[in-house]
């Protein structure tokens, strides 16, 4: 791993997923240095909210709680890769662990707080609707490159298959969170 040309990674990763796929599951990373990434991953995209003026206009007062959106990152990130694992053996997945789901998407969210370090960049010199149109695409493509991603972790037939299972993993996550927010008594009153 010391011999990894990481930046060359990064851009096989947008320009020729499939392969990055494989040399990404192909990375010697231990259980514990997973959750390590993660970790330091978490921290990073929680500086990053802190930071980010646009953030203050989405998350509002919790843009200034670093710690607890660095919490909240890490563990929706393996909440996810859990629940994905789960949907993928359903969807009858021929190989891929719960730690090359996490592996995978450790690595996908490194590179996309590159993307949005750099559209954040973009976004002093560019115009509003220019930005907006470059975000849309990017999001377009960035679910073409999971979906290969999940396709090579789990052993699919298609692409298909790989954008199946992380809608229904979004799906699953997002009502464990909203189940948990009615368990905490978030939910409305009448």
């Amino acid at each position: 791993m010391q011999n990894m040309n990481w930046p060359e990674l990064a851009m096989q990763t947008i320009t020729a997923p499939e392969r990055a796929a494989e040399r990404v599951i192909d990375l010697p990373v231990s259980n514990q240095g997973l959750l390590y990434g993660l970790i330091a991953l978490s921290a990073l995209n929680g500086i990053y909210f802190g930071l980010n003026p646009d953030a203050a206009v989405l998350l509002g007062p919790l843009s200034n709680m670093t710690i607890l959106l660095a919490v909240a990152h890490g563990v929706l990130t393996y909440a996810f890769a859990w629940v994905s694992h789960v949907i993928a053996g359903v969807f009858g997945a021929k190989r891929g662990g719960l730690w090359d789901v996490l592996k995978l998407l450790i690595w996908l969210k490194a590179v996309n707080l590159l993307v949005q370090v750099s559209v954040t960049l973009a976004g002093f010199v560019l115009p509003l609707t220019a930005l907006g149109f470059m975000s849309i695409g990017i999001l377009l493509y960035s679910l073409y490159i999971l979906s290969v991603f999940y396709e090579k972790c789990f052993g699919f037939e298609s692409v298909w298959m790989g954008f199946a299972t992380y809608i229904v993993a979004s799906l699953g996550v997002a009502m464990i969170i909203l189940i948990f927010i009615i368990a905490l008594g978030g939910g409305a009153r009448v």
